[in-house]
């Protein structure tokens, strides 16, 4: 009977355990999708970060094709889009020097118009080319001056037009369907198609730009990354993909940033990047980058922000919560110090010096309480399996060797916040345009959309930036594509 009773109260027990963690899941579940995102510490334990993922597509019905015999009628000469009627004509002449010109009779010009953007109006950019010949020996040819290859040779739309579309694309994140309309509204009729076909044209265009920021961020020797869920069209409804960014550069806050579109969420593609890499990398808990870790001459600081959202999450009342998220946040406010010595006027070696006196005299106290008390309260054996208290303490534990490097190194920090800023521009637009069309799509949003917050991490306008490399880039040599680069926009206008 004894015996009886204590395999029941054993059941008991069980079923209150999986009943509590299940409670705290639903509880979980609803201040996701209900409460506060900000976490701040609170008495009453009122608080959800998280954001919402974006809505589910409704599958469209197909659309039947009516099976009937189609006359031919005569083509029509062919054009996307016509231009607004009041819209004014600028002149762009490209003539040869009076010395070129000796000798030479004026025979015709070749004119061709661009619908042009500056902020505030559309224009037409009219571009005469003027042409001669020798009438004595026109065995000779027609002469004419040399002028810039255009971004999209054939196009009528010109690089300023372009910029802006980019802009209005991947910078302001606008579907097409609202570009169409924005158009429209004043005059201007571009089909969505064109807008989509001259977006994929130009990220085809400047994807080596990207690849070379790329080279310029793995070469700064301190990285961020992070991923995040892009919806990617295919036959049959939508497939997650993703988008991972790389932010570095000489500075304590690096304002160089690299998108990646995969279709999938693979080891290989972190692996390949990291392959060559030298330096250190901060980023989340992903089993890659633990692999990567390991790698020689690589040093890894998992995210302490990441941590801290972990204890923050646990829906309980245990002391020990209470403990390490205000020992965390003492923390964090002792590390603005350390930043705060970045912005000062000292050498790097002193700027370096101070940065480590201070984590040695102020974080190292906090670090070695926060994993101390840990460690206390699992001897005592308080802590049941799967509860996310649980979970959040071995999250720490596990890694506590990484999670204390910012202490060795002055140029880490303890955070990815960085590349959480970065990707954080990704999450407002896939509210708008919901999904990218196409694998080549999801590369140019990738390519674009680096250029575009590099620019903005810069303070440099994107749109001016975009139409002078748009305006050059087939006129560069590809040993000088550097020069196109956001960091030297200023050097090269």
């Amino acid at each position: 009977m004894v015996e009886i009773l204590e395999r029941k109260n054993k059941e008991i027990a069980c079923l209150k355990h999986n009943m509590k963690i299940l409670e705290e899941h639903i509880v979980f579940l609803n201040r996701k999708l209900f409460g506060k995102k900000k976490e701040t510490i609170i008495d009453d334990g009122n608080y959800l970060p998280m954001d919402l993922e974006p809505p589910a597509l409704e599958k469209e019905e197909p659309v039947q094709e009516e099976l009937k015999k189609v006359v031919k009628k005569k083509r029509k000469k062919f054009s996307r889009f016509n231009f607004p009627d009041d819209a004014p004509r600028e002149e762009e002449v490209f003539d040869l020097s009076e010395e070129e010109k000796e000798g030479l009779k004026y025979i015709g010009s070749d004119i061709v118009e661009k619908l042009a953007y500056r902020p505030g109006n559309y224009f037409i950019k009219v571009i005469i080319t003027k042409k001669y010949a020798k009438l004595d020996k026109p065995e000779l040819g027609i002469f004419i001056p040399e002028k810039p290859q255009a971004a999209i040779p054939g196009s009528r739309i010109d690089e300023s037009m372009l910029a802006t579309i980019l802009v209005d694309k991947y910078c302001d994140h606008l579907p097409l369907y609202r570009l169409e309309q924005k158009y429209a509204r004043d005059g201007l009729y571009i089909s969505r198609k064109t807008l989509s076909a001259l977006s994929l044209k130009a990220g085809s265009l400047i994807e080596p730009l990207a690849e070379l920021l790329l080279k310029e961020i793995m070469a700064s020797q301190v990285i961020f990354t992070d991923d995040s869920t892009v919806s990617l069209q295919q036959k049959g409804g939508c497939k997650t993909s993703r988008l991972w960014v790389y932010a570095g550069g000489a500075s304590g806050d690096p304002p160089l940033i690299y998108y990646q579109f995969t279709k999938d969420r693979k080891e290989i593609h972190s692996l390949r990047k990291f392959e060559n890499y030298k330096g250190i990398f901060h980023s989340d808990i992903y089993s890659v980058y633990e692999k990567i870790a390991k790698y020689d001459d690589i040093t890894w600081q998992p995210c302490w922000a990441h941590a801290r959202r972990k204890f923050f999450e646990a829906l309980t009342n245990h002391s020990l919560k209470g403990t390490v998220l205000q020992l965390m946040d003492d923390l964090f406010m002792h590390e603005r110090k350390v930043w705060e010595v970045e912005s000062s006027e000292n050498t790097r070696s002193q700027k370096n010096y101070l940065k480590l006196k201070i984590r040695k005299e102020e974080c190292l106290p906090i670090v070695d309480n926060i994993f101390n008390s840990i460690k206390e309260s699992v001897k005592k054996g308080e802590h049941r399996p799967k509860e996310k208290l649980t979970l959040a303490i071995a999250y720490l534990l596990k890694r506590e060797d990484y999670f204390k490097n910012f202490l060795k190194n002055p140029d880490i920090r303890i955070d990815n916040n960085v590349s959480e800023r970065n990707i954080r521009p990704l999450a407002i637009g896939r509210k708008n345009w919901l999904f990218v069309g196409s694998e080549k799509g999801g590369q140019t949003l990738a390519s674009v959309m680096s250029l575009v917050q590099t620019c903005k991490n810069l303070n440099i306008n994107p749109r001016e930036y975009l139409e002078d490399v748009l305006k050059k880039i087939n006129n560069t040599p590809k040993n000088l594509l550097t020069s196109l680069l956001p960091q030297n926009f200023k050097k090269i206008q």
